[in-house]
């Protein structure tokens, strides 16, 4: 048995994170039906890979007023649909396979509201690329009625400059999306700071925002299927210390807009306390390194091996783009440098602080593998643990 976990373990030291992109499509045969008139949704599927997805699972969601008739099936081509739940169960998807699901529906009400709609949606752990997780067809009352589904997000919270300056700007960015089959016309996009810790925050200068806009607000001609990026910048201010703020973001739009829960987000949210990082030099995105400053520098001897690259790497993904990240940067960049001063010239504590950064450095390198080996090192302890019977 420890020959196979400890086989085991070597093994997945090999695995890499699988990397997958699974996109999702909706159509429609009839796009204006009359009440009980036969309408067909298509739901396709696909996954540009470089790997196989598992497990995919999608999500269908039909509007109020549309129904599977009686005595009629959705017909998936793969897997197995179930009309209570929704769920479409597919399982594995590779790249060269193209599964659909045709949903027949009628709308079962003689007063529909402007618009109706189907959709379909994946959650992958694996999906490098959720933007297409996610797909809406939609049936109208008439032609001249129009589906829109228009939601905000809070994307970045970064100051300007990123990290060296006791004082600065804020630099916020807001996603705004329509997943929807019609343009969003007419897209107002309202935000407020609590407590108002960035003064005089405001929307950038920018050619998207049209007249009748103010600090505040910003009015988009329209938003179509490509997701629009707004800035938001402020006055320079110190901050000595740590500080978060509640940012709400709203949308309104003269369309009709089918799904109200992401017109609205309050997302808490702020920044590290400011310093001026003074005596240090910026590396390729503008943070302060020195060959004889920082500890990882220090031990690994340039700022551009390739371990310290990943740890900038990391530093850059998952640390500095929230505020307890940030805060952690702020308080390794004030007790990194003497201690890196101390180490540089000494080549036996600069092997073992070396030694100490390697299983951060493999785990942020390999996380899946890594977590799988911890968990099978668990298991043979355990096991290990277990009391052995007597002989007989």
């Amino acid at each position: 048995m420890r020959t196979l976990v400890i086989g085991l373990v070597l093994l997945t030291c090999q695995v890499s994170h699988a990397l997958v992109d699974v996109a999702v499509t909706v159509t429609v045969n009839n796009p204006t039906p009359a009440a009980d008139e036969p309408v067909e949704f298509t739901v396709a599927l696909s996954n540009s890979g470089p790997d196989t997805a598992t497990a995919v699972e999608a999500l269908i969601v039909l509007s109020p007023g549309l129904a599977i008739p009686d005595g009629s099936a959705a017909a998936p081509s793969t897997g197995n649909y179930d009309p209570d739940s929704g769920i479409w169960s597919v399982g594995d998807l590779d790249t060269t396979a193209e599964p659909t699901l045709v949903i027949p529906t009628v709308v079962t009400t003689s007063t529909p509201p402007p618009c109706l709609t189907l959709e379909a949606s994946v959650n992958l752990d694996d999906d490098n690329e959720t933007d297409n997780d996610r797909s809406v067809a939609a049936v109208r009352r008439d032609d001249t009625g129009r589906c829109v589904d228009v939601g905000v997000e809070l994307w970045t919270t970064a100051t300007d400059p990123l990290i060296c300056g006791s004082t600065r700007r804020a630099s916020i960015v807001l996603r705004i999306r329509n997943i929807a089959p019609d343009v969003a016309r007419n897209v107002r996009i309202d935000f407020d700071q609590s407590p108002a810790v960035a003064p005089n925050l405001r929307f950038a200068s920018s050619t998207l925002c049209i007249d009748g806009s103010t600090a505040a607000s910003c009015l988009l001609a329209q938003v179509g299927p490509d997701p629009v990026f707004l800035w938001l910048t402020s006055d320079l201010f110190t901050n000595p210390q740590s500080t978060s703020f509640t940012l709400s973001i709203s949308s309104t739009t003269t369309d009709v807009d089918f799904l109200n829960d992401n017109n609205e987000v309050a997302q808490q949210t702020g920044f590290g306390a400011f310093s001026d990082c003074a005596g240090l030099v910026p590396d390729d995105v503008g943070i302060p390194i020195s060959p004889s400053c920082f500890i990882a520098t220090a031990t690994y001897g340039s700022p551009w091996e390739p371990q310290v690259v990943r740890l900038r790497e990391f530093r850059d993904r998952f640390l500095l783009t929230n505020l307890p990240g940030q805060v952690l940067v702020e308080v390794y960049y004030s007790v990194s440098p003497p201690l890196a001063r101390f180490i540089a010239d000494k080549p036996a504590l600069r092997t073992l602080t070396r030694v100490s950064l390697t299983p951060l450095v493999t785990t942020i390198t390999y996380p899946v593998p890594v977590l799988l080996s911890l968990v099978l090192l668990m298991l043979l302890r355990l096991r290990s643990r277990q009391p052995r019977e007597l002989p007989g």
